[in-house]
This record gives structure tokens, sequence and C-alpha cells, in this order.
């Protein structure tokens, strides 16, 4: 299909060899009919898999079930070592070089050195296809995809679950109505969702119709959801903690902020009092300026004051931890200095 996209025209013979009974052509047509029904499913299948607009495997690959299939009869005449060889091998050997040729014609002709640089680069481009070659055929590829929508379904299902949960949890969050989540808790409201999910997977491995290819990832799958619906309800306990967490902080803080300001008005009051004498606004302000910044100073003691941010050292670190040597480390710097050195 993508050699369409680079203007290759592929063309194939199919040859059977070692095949007893040459003559049995009733039971040869019947082959090449199984044959041709199933190259145009996996053309099929494939074509999906690449979004083409494909029917048969001859929309692919020249191929004519009738013309381009052969059958081989064994090489020797009866049991080697001492059998002499068939006649009737050789002759089929030769007929297929002629079709092979014939074939060729049809095309423009090419330099042997452009012929073998095609090859390689059809190699090349086999080579490359590691997810294709990790599945027997183009069926199991498209039976896998499948398997993953319908993973991604039940992880979807079990997301909403959780989400609908949390939505109820955070108003008595915000109201204070509630102070901690229970990891058993979570387990339990998202229980009866997990078991239709579990039942699901179930129901898909065993009543599918690919359920034979489908077998050997079902161990694997199964771990998976189990995996993914631990770490959901880890993740939203982590979540929740947080929110209880910060709303904790800020009832804390209001209720330390409206302690500090009923402190700063009380002696607000008091230092007006004392200073109710003095006429002068430049000294009142002057008084209050310094008396303020003793307050405050006395209010934040137990606040721990802000470090002065060490960027360099701390990148140092950083690399050092990572396993960068120190010279690598000293190269740098002087190439950075010397960069703004020239910059200025």
């Amino acid at each position: 299909m993508r050699m369409k996209k680079v203007k290759l025209s592929p063309s194939c013979v199919f040859v059977h060899q070692n095949v007893t009974d040459i003559a049995a052509a009733e039971k040869n047509m019947d082959g090449k009919r199984r044959l041709q029904e199933k190259l145009d499913k996996m053309a099929q299948l494939a074509a999906k898999e690449e979004v083409c607009d494909v029917e048969c495997f001859s929309d692919v690959i020249a191929f004519d079930v009738q013309k381009d299939v052969k059958y081989f009869a064994q090489l020797w005449e009866g049991s080697p070592p001492m059998a002499p060889p068939n006649p009737g091998y050789s002759e089929s050997v030769q007929e297929l070089k002629s079709i092979i040729l014939s074939k060729a014609k049809q095309s423009t002709g090419i330099t042997l050195s452009h012929f073998n640089n095609k090859i390689q680069d059809l190699w090349n481009a086999l080579m490359n296809e590691h997810f294709v070659f990790s599945f027997k055929n183009t069926q199991e590829i498209a039976v896998y995809r499948k398997l993953e929508v319908q993973y991604e379904n039940w992880t979807w299902a079990l997301r909403s679950e959780m989400l609908n949960i949390e939505n109820q949890l955070y108003p008595r969050i915000e109201k204070g109505q509630l102070d901690k989540v229970e990891l058993s808790y979570l387990n339990k409201e998202m229980s009866k969702k997990y078991k239709e999910i579990a039942k699901a997977i179930v129901d898909y491995f065993e009543d599918d119709k690919d359920k034979v290819m489908l077998v050997q990832w079902r161990g694997r799958f199964e771990n998976k959801i189990k995996e993914f619906h631990e770490e959901l309800v880890r993740g939203v306990k982590r979540k929740l903690d947080e929110v209880i967490q910060q709303n904790n902080a800020r009832k804390m803080l209001d209720k330390k902020k409206t302690e500090f300001e009923n402190y700063l008005l009380q002696k607000s009051k008091e230092l007006a009092l004392q200073l109710k004498c003095i006429d002068d606004e430049e000294e009142l302000k002057s008084q209050f300026s310094t008396v303020w910044s003793h307050w405050v100073k006395e209010l934040t003691s137990d606040t721990k004051p802000i470090e002065n941010i060490k960027l360099e050292e701390d990148q140092i670190a950083v690399l050092q931890d990572l396993g960068v040597e120190h010279k690598f480390i000293d190269d740098s710097k002087r190439n950075q200095i010397q960069i703004s050195d020239r910059n200025w």
C-alpha cells in the first residue's frame, strides 16, 4: 500500500513446493479459492489500518489467482540419496522463470545498480516495521487494536465514576464537613463499578469471535486494569488530602488574620491615647511608623525568613547528582563566560 505512494506497482506469484499430486485439479482449485479469500481479508484489514480504500488483494498487488499460483512436485523422483532428479520439477522451474521475465517486460527497464538500490530500500523499510513484526499477521494487529479501544472504554468508565465521587466529596471538604478521606472508603465507593468492568473484561475475552487470538493478552490486560484502578484510587486520595490540607491551612490563616487585626487595632487605640497631645502630623507619622514596625516584627517573630536563592550552587549540585563530572561543569561555565564577554 505504501509502495503506491512512491509510484511502485508490485506483482507476485505464489509457488507451492513439494505438492505430491499435481493432477489433483479439484483440490488445487479449492486451495486457490481459500488462498484468495485469505489474501482479500488480510488486504481489507491492512487497508483499515493504513486508511486506504481497498476491496481485495489485487487492488494492492497485481495478482491473478488462476495464473499466478504454481504447484511444484518434489525435486527428487523417489527417496534420496540415490533418487534421480524429477524432470517435472525442472520444467516447472523453467515455466516460473518465463512468467517472472514476462512480468518484468511489462515495466520500463532499469539498471542493475538501480534495481539493487530499490531492493535495499525495500528491505530497510521492512526491517523498520518493528510493530508489525511483533504480531503474527495483520488480522492479529486488528484484533489487538480493537482490544486497546475496549481498554480505553473500560478505563474511561472507571475515571468517570471516580470523578463523580470526587465531585460529591469536594463540597463537603469546602464546608468543613470532612477532614479525612480513607482509602477503604474510596475503594468501597468504586467497588460496584470496578466489578462491572471486571465482568465486562471476562465477557469480552470469553465471548468475542476472536477469543482464540485474544487469550494471549488476557492476563496482561486484567493486570493492567487492576493496576489502573489501584493507582486511580491512590491518586484521588492524594488529591483530596491536598485539598483538605489547603482548606485547613486557609482556615488557620483566616483565624490568625482576625487575631492579628484585633491585636493591631487594640495597639493602635492604646497608641492613639498616648499621642493625642501631639499636634505635629509628621511627628505622629514618625512615632506610628516606629511602633508599627515593632508590632509587625513581634507578630511575625516565629515566621521563617526567606532564604537567599543560590542558583549557581543549586545547578552544580543537581548536575553532580546526575553524574556529570566536575571538569565538564567547569568547562561549561568558562564557555558561558566567554560567550557573555563576546556579546558584551
